[in-house]
């Protein structure tokens, strides 16, 4: 029991470092999958309570928790693949072979998700997702790891797998200039150097935050679907080319900047006590963008199909976009299917499946081609002054790939994770959408919650961003030039729900004294009323250098008053999205 007890203490600790990578690819509508996180609270007494269960696996002794080994049983694929229940589950990977029964419950992806390899080879799954390849999580594979997998067998399943078609080898070029934080799904943010030489990001340096494969749609041949009710009894559809047709929609252009929730989460990052850093995709100040985004009204859409005004708050409350960014997946899941199909190939799956391996894969990537989806109040969507878009212009340009083509959806002031890419369908309905992004993710938790103690329904999902500002020049660690008695600082700053930015405040010794900055270029301020403000300020600052060991320090108020936290401890939260706190960068001074 205490070498259990270790092994549960360990495998906890693991799974916390990969359930926020492993969140964003949980599949979007799936109950199964909004209730997979919730369970991982329950895991260490499910787990417990069977382990007597478990007990008469005469194979499952402490070298489960060890490294491969020469006493470790060596199974076929047939007699692995008789563990295909969620009371009884094996899979493989590469060469081991795993009882995973007792992990099911906490599988970020959901229970679902796992027993589709039940009784086969997890391999095909793992492709589709990289970031299983990351080190905590094969430490967490091998406390099931409970034999071997026949030689001969293992190498055949390698060598389907590598038969399988890359889901992301149609993903589009990128500029090399972006700072990538991963590659598969591509995620990268704008180098703060380059972040404010245009008032109007360039759209192949707009930072790109992707969660699948980026889909490739043909605009011809796209149309959205509007589920105008809770039953989608009242169903409308809406091509492409409709959107687009001047006559039925009036053309509406907004400056709006576009922010992820992480967006400097790094600082939050570096500046958390041992053990206490968030986790999340580490973004730098980069995580923002500023452009003119053009389009139709989604208000202009809604009520050319038979919404009204009046509906709002009575037979709809929410509004749900889903995007299309699992498309790839399914038709690269249809052409390994095909291929594994036709002849050939070791039989490396469960159940009565015949082929499995492409069977499975063709059904994991079916799932997640529902596609990433979230939702917003109705009262916004509909709120003239907030001027919800359906964008498929940026900057005058037609959208790339990586930014929605050939349609997406613009929040003006809000989190840029309700701004979804690749629309494909719109519903209007009672409750808020319920995909693991609305319900578990992006949520500012309180400081007294952590991976264990977490409560999900506590917190609404974030919607509007906090006032917000950066240093793009100089950036941490520059050189200042010998007897340099101030340094030229530049940066930018932003606050959600349309409030402007009244003042940006910068210092040159860690905050004790100030000046105000000039501003360099204000957003365009087009809305019906004159009062909203979406896209960012940019700043510009003589600072003076009191300090032998300068650093430079900015934080803006808005136009409600509104202004930052000295520190990111003030607002610590275990996902680290939405840190406004002041931002600093160390420079060096030459004596």
């Amino acid at each position: 029991m205490n070498n259990f007890a270790k092994r549960l203490q360990t495998a906890s600790k693991l799974l916390a470092g990969s359930v926020a990578t492993a969140t964003l690819t949980l599949s979007c509508t799936g109950s199964n999958a909004s209730n997979s996180l919730s369970s991982f609270l329950k895991w260490p007494e499910q787990l417990l309570s069977n382990q007597e269960k478990q007990a008469h696996h005469h194979h499952h002794s402490s070298t489960s928790s060890k490294e491969p080994s020469k006493e470790e049983r060596i199974y076929t694929r047939s007699e692995v693949s008789k563990h295909n229940t969620s009371g009884d589950l094996w899979v493989t990977y590469k060469d081991g072979v795993y009882d995973v029964t007792a992990f099911q419950s906490i599988h970020p992806g959901g229970a679902d998700k796992l027993l589709m390899a039940a009784g086969g080879a997890v391999d095909p799954f793992w492709a589709f997702y990289p970031q299983h390849a990351k080190e905590h999580v094969q430490e967490l594979l091998k406390g099931f790891r409970i034999g071997t997998l026949d030689a001969k067998e293992a190498a055949a399943t390698a060598s389907e797998v590598s038969a399988l078609a890359d889901p992301y080898v149609n993903d589009p070029q990128r500029h090399p200039a972006l700072r990538a934080i991963t590659q598969r799904p591509y995620n990268a943010e704008t180098p703060a150097i380059l972040l404010t030489d245009s008032a109007l990001t360039p759209q192949d340096l707009l930072f790109t935050r992707n969660h699948l494969p980026v889909p490739d749609i043909k605009a011809d041949h796209h149309e959205i679907i509007f589920e105008l009710d809770d039953k989608a009894q009242n169903v409308k559809k809406l091509r492409q080319q409709d959107l687009e047709n001047k006559s039925m929609f009036k053309r509406v252009q907004v400056e709006a900047a576009l922010q992820c929730a992480g967006n400097r989460r790094a600082n939050m990052q570096s500046d958390s006590a041992p053990g206490r850093a968030p986790r999340g995709l580490e973004w730098g100040v980069g995580a923002i963008g500023n452009g003119v985004w053009g389009g139709v009204l989604l208000r202009d859409v809604l009520l050319s199909i038979g919404v009204k005004d009046s509906d709002v708050g009575k037979t709809f409350k929410h509004v749900t976009f889903e995007g299309l960014d699992g498309a790839q997946a399914a038709k690269t899941a249809a052409e390994a299917k095909k291929e594994t199909t036709n002849g050939g190939g070791s039989d490396i799956g469960g159940g009565n499946v015949s082929k499995p391996l492409g069977a499975a894969s063709a059904a994991f990537s079916a799932a997640a081609a529902e596609g990433y989806a979230t939702s917003i109040p109705a009262d916004i969507a509909m709120d003239p002054k907030r001027q919800v878009l359906l964008a498929f212009e940026y900057n005058g340009q037609p959208l790339s790939r990586d930014h929605g083509y050939p349609v997406r959806v613009i929040v003006p002031g809000s989190v840029a994770a309700r701004q979804v890419k690749w629309l494909g369908r719109v519903m209007l309905g009672t409750e808020e959408c319920k995909s693991s992004w609305q319900k578990k993710d992006y949520k500012a938790f309180p400081q007294s919650m952590d991976w264990d103690n977490v409560k999900y329904d506590t917190m609404p999902p974030m919607q509007d961003m906090p006032v917000q500002s950066a240093i793009t020049s100089p950036i941490e660690g520059s050189v200042l030039a010998e007897g340099q008695k101030s340094v030229t600082a530049k940066g930018w700053a932003w606050s959600g729900s349309g409030r402007s930015i009244a003042r940006v405040d910068v210092s040159g010794d860690g905050g004790k004294s100030w000046v105000v900055a000039d501003i360099s270029h204000r957003p365009i301020d087009n809305s019906p009323s004159q009062t909203e403000s979406f896209g960012w300020t940019l700043w510009e600052a003589e600072v003076p250098l009191h300090s032998s060991k300068p650093e430079i320090v900015v934080k803006a108020l808005d136009s409600s008053l509104n202004t930052q936290p000295e520190s990111s401890a003030a607002i610590w939260n275990w996902r680290g999205i939405a840190n406004n706190s002041w931002h600093r960068v160390n420079v060096v001074k030459q004596n």
